[in-house]
């Protein structure tokens, strides 16, 4: 909540939703799928939550969170002051990973401000106060006030067992970590100190620079800024939890707001999860040791959205009920209702046929492009743009992801590519190094006697069978041989 300290309660509200208006723009902006940092749910006054929080709670791809307190203005002599530094405990008391931060956000340009971010970014990395020394007086005495606080918030821990005046401590969550009775205050406060950051931003300058960090939209940056803070302060009522898709939609349905490079982002419930590929680098195709795969050598791409796991049965029966004249049972169904445990299982046993006609079907029911990705397009989505051998790197990894986020391209089952090989099944038609741009050699329609590339392979190889380069064939109504049967992943095409 905002708290009093020489702003009144109006201007508080507003300085803590603008800060939460600021990461939900963060948050619906174009998302980089690589990034552990792309926010994907943001609660204001989180403080209803099973975790303590003040205001604030940002949680990101990766599932690490960030806790913060916002704070237009406060002196360290208010309570206000000491009931910060108890929520800062709380949160590292609580369910806290090593991941997670707490981040202080105050919005006046005080001495005493500038100088709690400078203590915090001192003590980062350290848990004693012996590891550093203290020569400015005004971080000093802003050093001595918070250790004097933590001392006392340390004895109403211990002494009382309470986590808040008048109220019994009565989630064990909060227990004062027994690790700390052994520190000094001078210590304690260092320990405290670096969990935290401080970010100092006035009122006026969210009023100048908020609409300009709002992402590009189809409407006026100030605009968008005081809807998202107007959207901030109604979920605070609920203390609900404001999600990235839903809030992308909402923005789209609701308000017809959409933001530039995300309306591929609002998927329909049948729609595979993809995962953007648009870093700008080329990438080393193709391994100098195997014929087929040789030479080695570079290859640039526009950017493209490929599937993060192959397709699945539940999606893939999606299909097969709309369209009613796809045989299931040549997939080795018994019906076209599988069991749950079987529905994110990938589907197999498909031909390139079929896996071309869905790719046609979701491109029309869905209003997304999709299409199936060629095999440079796979092999970079496998292995980065470094020349990795497997998506982990050059040692196989059981988890089996790529740099990108894609998962189970190798180990997995054989995938097909819209890539052509030729007739004969011994060598490709083609010379293997050319520029990977949409020609003959990735041509749909070509005659049904070109064989088609597939990626990836089943588990159950030897470890250099699965390299991100090996590259195999079929005929494009196989539907797999005695290693494993054929799958497929889709790419959506982006502007």
């Amino acid at each position: 909540m905002p708290e009093p300290g020489g702003s009144t309660a109006q201007s508080g509200f507003y300085f803590q939703n603008s800060i939460a208006a600021l990461k939900l723009a963060k948050m619906i902006g174009m998302p980089d799928d690589r990034d552990s940092h792309s926010i994907i749910e943001v609660t204001n006054e989180a403080s209803g939550k099973k975790i303590n929080v003040d205001d604030i709670l940002v949680k990101y791809l990766d599932h690490h969170r960030t806790f913060i307190q916002a704070k237009e203005n406060i002196d360290i002599t208010d309570d206000a002051w000491k009931k910060m530094w108890r929520y800062v405990l709380w949160q590292l008391l609580g369910d806290f990973k090593d991941a997670d931060s707490i981040l202080l956000y105050l919005g006046a340009k005080h001495p005493d401000f500038y100088s709690l971010q400078e203590l915090c970014r001192r003590a980062s990395n350290k848990d004693s106060s012996d590891q550093w020394e203290i020569n400015n007086q005004d971080h000093l005495r802003v050093f001595n006030n918070i250790k004097r606080i933590l001392q006392s918030l340390k004895t109403e821990f211990l002494e009382t067992g309470k986590n808040e005046p008048g109220k019994e401590q009565k989630n064990k969550e909060f227990s004062w970590k027994p690790e700390w009775n052994e520190k000094s205050d001078g210590d304690l406060a260092v320990t405290i100190l670096s969990g935290v950051k401080v970010e100092i931003m006035t009122r006026d300058e969210i009023f100048s620079e908020g609409p300009a960090k709002m992402p590009p939209s189809n409407v006026e940056p100030a605009l968008l800024f005081k809807i998202l803070r107007d959207y901030a302060a109604e979920s605070a009522i609920y203390n609900e939890p404001i999600e990235v898709h839903n809030f992308r939609k909402k923005l789209r349905d609701e308000l017809h707001i959409t933001i530039k490079g995300t309306e591929s982002f609002i998927l329909k419930e049948f729609e595979p999860v993809t995962i953007l590929i648009d870093d700008d680098k080329d990438f080393l195709m193709g391994d100098d040791n195997y014929p087929n795969e040789s030479p080695r050598h570079t290859v640039t791409l526009d950017g493209y959205r490929i599937g993060k796991f192959p397709v699945t049965k539940r999606e893939f029966a999606v299909y097969v009920n709309a369209v009613s004249t796809f045989n299931s049972r040549n997939l080795g169904w018994r019906s076209n209702q599988l069991p749950n445990e079987e529905l994110e299982l990938p589907v197999t046993g498909v031909t390139f046929q079929e896996a071309r006609i869905y790719c046609e079907w979701l491109s029309r029911e869905s209003g997304h492009k999709y299409r199936l990705p060629n095999e440079a397009e796979w092999e970079k989505a496998a292995r980065g743009n470094d020349g990795r051998k497997y998506p982990s790197g050059d040692v196989l990894d059981k988890e089996n992801k790529s740099i990108y986020g894609c998962c189970n391209m190798i180990g997995n089952i054989f995938e097909w590519t819209s890539s052509m090989w030729g007739i004969d099944w011994r060598r490709p038609d083609d010379a293997y190094k050319y520029p990977w741009k949409p020609d003959k050699r990735n041509d749909p329609d070509a005659y049904n006697d070109l064989r088609r590339i597939i990626r990836g392979g089943p588990s159950g190889k030897k470890d250099e069978d699965l390299r991100c380069s090996r590259r195999t064939q079929d005929t494009i109504n196989s539907r797999g041989t005695e290693l494993g049967n054929y799958g497929f992943r889709v790419v959506m095409e982006v502007d």
